[in-house]
Formats: C-alpha cells, sequence, structure tokens
C-alpha cells in the first residue's frame, strides 16, 4: 500500500501534471519550514458533477457514450465532498505539519467503469485494451497531433499510469481526525444523476 511515509521516485517517468503537483507540493514545505502552518492532502481521483469534458468527469460522458475499453490498472478515489469537508477539519485542527492520502476506496478501472455504466443503465466496457494496444495508440495520438495539430489525447504516461497496481493507505486521516469516508456508490450514483440531468439542457 501507497502511504504518506511513501518516497517520490525522481527516475520514475512521471507525467507533466505529477511533476507540477509534486513541485507546488515542495513549495508549500518550504513555506512550513520558513514557519508557515500547513496540512497538505493528496487526493486520488475525485468524483463529482458539473464538469464533464476532462478530468474524472469525462469517464461519465465517455462511457454513456459506449465506452468500449477497459483496463486492469489499480487506483484510488474519493467523493469531492470528502475532499472539501477533511480540509475544512484540517484547517480547522490544531494539525501542522502533515500530509494525508485521501482516497475512499481503491479500485481498478474496470471495476470503477462498471459501476459508472449500472448508474448510468448503459452497457459496460466489455473489451481489456492490452499493453501492447496502448502502446500503439498512444503513437498513433503522437502521430496524429503532429499531422494534424490536435491536441494530445493519450501519453505515454498516461497509459502507464492506466496500467499500474497503484493501491492507497487512507489510515492516517482516519486516525488522526476520525474521519469516515462517504460511500463511492453513492458518490457514483448521485454524479451519474446529475450527469443525466445535465444532458437535457
Amino acid at each position: 500500500l501507497i502511504n504518506e511515509e511513501s518516497s517520490w521516485n525522481k527516475e520514475d517517468d512521471h507525467s507533466v501534471y505529477a511533476i507540477t503537483k509534486y513541485g507546488a507540493e515542495m513549495e508549500v514545505w518550504r513555506g512550513h519550514q520558513e514557519g508557515l502552518s500547513i496540512a497538505i492532502v493528496n487526493p486520488g481521483v475525485i468524483i463529482g458533477s458539473g464538469y464533464w469534458k476532462l478530468g474524472s468527469g469525462s469517464f461519465f460522458k465517455r462511457i454513456y457514450k459506449g465506452l468500449k475499453y477497459y483496463t486492469n490498472g489499480t487506483t484510488g478515489y474519493i467523493a469531492v465532498n470528502d475532499v472539501v469537508n477533511s480540509m475544512f477539519l484540517l484547517m480547522h485542527s490544531p494539525i501542522n505539519g502533515e500530509r494525508y492520502i485521501l482516497v475512499a476506496e481503491n479500485l481498478s478501472f474496470k471495476e470503477f467503469f462498471i459501476k459508472i455504466a449500472k448508474a448510468l443503465n448503459v452497457n459496460p466496457p466489455k473489451k481489456e485494451a492490452t499493453s501492447l494496444l496502448l502502446q500503439i495508440a498512444w503513437r498513433m495520438d503522437w502521430l496524429r497531433s503532429k499531422l494534424r495539430g490536435k491536441h494530445r489525447r493519450l501519453v505515454r504516461q498516461s497509459v502507464n499510469s492506466i496500467q499500474s497496481m497503484s493501491n492507497y493507505d487512507n489510515s492516517k486521516i482516519k486516525s488522526d481526525l476520525n474521519f469516515e469516508f462517504s460511500s463511492l456508490d453513492a458518490s457514483i450514483s448521485s454524479t451519474s444523476q446529475h450527469f443525466l440531468n445535465d444532458l437535457k439542457f
């Protein structure tokens, strides 16, 4: 399990997104060394409604439209309300100089997609995207972006991420704040309902 003591390996092939998040966190730690009172949260994939083009919201849109492929990689998920509530509690607590993993549940992408499909009442993805297929796909996407000047939809680091088995330990936030996470199924269900409601407008 990945926990708050797990170290950042600078030799790994990190995405630009991960590098910028790590750099921002280092600046916060620098501020802490200079006397700033801080608490850092590291959320998993945040489930919430309102924006369906990018991030976790795009999964709902793509699955509704008929996403065909899944991967067996694993990662952590959390409801947006849990992220906000934990930050609120940390800001109003005496805790200082700590970081917390915010993950309610670890799921494979296949399991996550099936839960969304069920909540949307559509067919789930049924074909596994193998490593070979994904390696071909990101290279074809690179070529497409070069020839047509289009925005990249799939990069090497993303392919590595959706295939990796990353499981997270949430025991520290539970222990320090006596925090209880919301049901992920309930969050997926409510987010799916908001998505379906937005389709009407």
